[in-house]
């Protein structure tokens, strides 16, 4: 157990604890705890480009074509959309009874963030309709 880390839920005919799983087998893949004042300060680090080159952000960016001709809304860990025409710059993680989404609209410099301690349903929707609503007022 972690001293003031959340604990994790999952719903199956109510909300039951997760089973305890080693947070050592994800490596960098995943099962990073996290809050929200550091997903915005790693949302800055990046914006700023005080972790890679602003060359390097924009090539992370860019939506990509496959070999196969196919265009994907995929760059580099980021999904790469669109809100109402206002582009997006997306990621989400997951990992045993956690969920997150964080959405970051640069055209208004806005960012939403959602973390969830159950696995029970997806946070992206709900953080999508936040972000379009932030970029309204």
């Amino acid at each position: 157990m972690l001293k003031n880390r959340a604990s994790d839920y999952h719903n199956k005919n109510g909300y039951v604890n997760r089973r305890q799983v080693s947070y050592s087998f994800a490596y960098s893949t995943s099962a990073l705890i996290s809050n929200v004042n550091d997903m915005f300060t790693w949302q800055e680090t990046i914006k700023n480009n005080l972790l890679i080159s602003k060359e390097t952000t924009e090539k992370a960016y860019t939506n990509y074509t496959l070999n196969n001709g196919e265009h994907i809304n995929y760059s580099y860990g980021w999904h790469i959309k669109e809100i109402n025409g206002v582009p997006t710059r997306e990621h989400g993680g997951l990992f045993f009874g956690f969920k997150s989404t964080g959405v970051y609209l640069p055209n208004y410099d806005i960012y939403v963030v959602r973390l969830k301690n159950c696995d029970c349903n997806s946070p992206t929707k709900i953080t999508r309709e936040i972000a379009e609503l932030a970029a309204k007022h």
